[in-house]
């Protein structure tokens, strides 16, 4: 009787120590597979549609794949190379001498002002330069992950509806389609609202850089709404340098839409996002506000999805178990 306890306990210690090692396998890796999954739920369908043009699962799952990658990077290029093109063009017309003069004058007129900016620009350059480094030594592991991403979007492409099926078995709960039905609901309404506040964004964005009368307006706004996709980096990055170009230009008009603008786009992003999406997914602003500045912090760019998605799973398990747990404890 002994032996079959210690048994019995070793096999779960055995257990439990594989999981933990496969955990530290895969951990580097969740971001990319969780944003995999998301991706391959989103476009199944579409990968539906051209499987019953080509007939042909394995021609359909890698045609997707290759239209998401388009889809993600074409955007990311245009707006890289026009963003080029116009610093260029800004040597070439003189403006940045032009903002370095300015700055030098206004910088002779008083030495403590001079001593906190060059103290400044010191520390900016050295964070520059550490960033830089930073982001040049992780360039092969974002590629790996890259990869990673692209083939098991592809696989999740592939397995489909039997992957899901067997996902949803293994939930902790009695109504699993509801849960199930709950978070693709939730899926869909955060995509909404993120796509929503992209297009919002880049409207108001818009109207502001054509007040400004700026020749780059339209390339501007449409950084400002990509940017909504990309975690805490956000419109500030466009807005604040140009808000220093202006002021040493003395130009108040557009210093003051500046700002403004900056103060909408704050309100957007924080505030109607999140009722937006929790309107359609019928969770709490503040759920979804925690879930997505937590789900960023954790996992990245795909915790802009993940992160309301599994605040509101636990909510509903939370809310299927609560009364059982309730009962236990008055009896």
């Amino acid at each position: 009787m002994i032996k079959k306890e210690v048994k019995k306990y070793l096999v779960v210690a055995l257990i439990l120590l594989m999981s933990f090692i496969s955990y530290l396998i895969v951990k580097p890796f969740i971001g990319a597979l969780l944003t995999s999954f998301v991706l391959a739920y989103l476009f199944y369908p579409l990968h539906k549609k051209i499987t019953l043009m080509t007939k042909n699962e394995i021609i359909s799952a890698a045609l997707t794949t290759i239209l998401i990658i388009l889809i993600m990077l074409l955007p990311m290029v245009y707006i890289a190379n026009s963003l080029v093109k116009e610093s260029l063009n800004f040597y070439k017309e003189g403006i940045i001498d032009e903002t370095k003069t300015k700055l030098s004058s206004y910088l002779q007129k008083d030495e403590t002002i001079s001593q906190i900016v060059g103290s400044s620009l010191d520390k900016l350059a050295t964070y520059t330069k550490q960033q830089a480094t930073n982001f040049i030594a992780k360039v092969p592991s974002r590629i790996f992950d890259l990869l990673i991403t692209i083939y098991t979007t592809f696989a999740f492409l592939l397995v489909g509806k039997d992957f899901l099926h067997k996902a949803k078995n293994l939930l902790p709960v009695k109504k699993k389609d509801e849960l199930v039905k709950h978070l693709g609901e939730t899926t869909s309404a955060i995509v909404y609202g993120l796509f929503l506040t992209a297009i919002i964004e880049f409207i108001i964005a818009l109207i502001a850089f054509k007040l400004i009368g700026t020749k780059i307006g339209i390339i501007l706004a449409l950084t400002i709404g990509f940017l909504v996709f990309i975690p805490f980096i956000g419109s500030s990055v466009i807005i604040i340098p140009y808000i220093i170009i202006e002021l040493l230009r003395n130009n108040v008009k557009n210093i003051i839409i500046l700002i403004i603008l900056g103060a909408i786009l704050f309100l957007v992003e924080t505030f109607i996002k999140t009722n937006i999406i929790g309107s359609r997914s019928k969770l709490h602003p503040v759920i979804v506000l925690i879930g997505t500045i937590g789900g960023i912090k954790l996992l990245g760019f795909v915790g802009l999805i993940v992160g309301p998605l599994l605040l509101s799973s636990i909510i509903i398990i939370v809310k299927e178990y609560y009364p059982e747990i309730e009962n236990e404890i008055q009896s």
